[in-house]
């Protein structure tokens, strides 16, 4: 099931309950608890600079194993999923690590200030503080098979927003 608000799965997007966890466990603790809960299959390693003694983590790492019905060329695919700064008040970013994708208008990926390749699965306007890397974890997984059918057959499954050809944003947020 997926929120209204949202393609966030409903489990795993934040509600006056989770809040209140916050409230008492702080938002990392909730988030670490939600990974372990919706993600463990994806073999999570959570990613925190060395000297750092909070609980806050930068990033994850983790393995979809792809469907053999999408006929993929390996059978999993490690993604690494980079935390913002300023989380929860910007989406992360997720990169295939061991799989090549490329940016085109018609495949849902970005290019980030650097220019590498990321996945679109949310635009910048639908993610909210509600939302959580374990749900964006799911959307990641979601999105690699579907990449592996757009590879195969040309064309997207599912619904989708037109992207810019040159930068990949929707509408008001063209930056070319």
């Amino acid at each position: 099931m997926v929120s209204s608000n949202n393609r966030m799965p409903e489990e795993v997007v934040l509600g006056p309950d989770e809040y209140e966890e916050i409230d008492s466990i702080g938002r990392w603790k909730l988030e670490h608890k939600l990974i372990e809960e919706h993600c463990s299959p994806l073999e999570p390693e959570i990613r925190k600079k060395s000297r750092d003694s909070s609980d806050r983590f930068d990033g994850i790492e983790y393995k979809v194993m792809l469907d053999p019905a999408t006929k993929p060329e390996q059978s999993s695919v490690k993604l690494r999923m980079i935390i913002p700064d300023n989380y929860p008040n910007e989406l992360p970013r997720v990169y295939p690590i061991d799989y090549q994708i490329h940016f085109d208008h018609s495949n849902h990926t970005y290019r980030d200030k650097d220019g590498k390749v990321h996945m679109c699965m949310l635009f910048e306007e639908d993610w909210t503080e509600d939302c959580t890397l374990a749900g964006l974890m799911v959307l990641s997984s979601i999105w690699m098979h579907k990449w592996m059918i757009w590879k195969r057959e040309g064309r997207w499954p599912g619904k989708g927003r037109k992207h810019c050809i040159r930068c990949g944003n929707i509408g008001k947020n063209c930056t070319c």
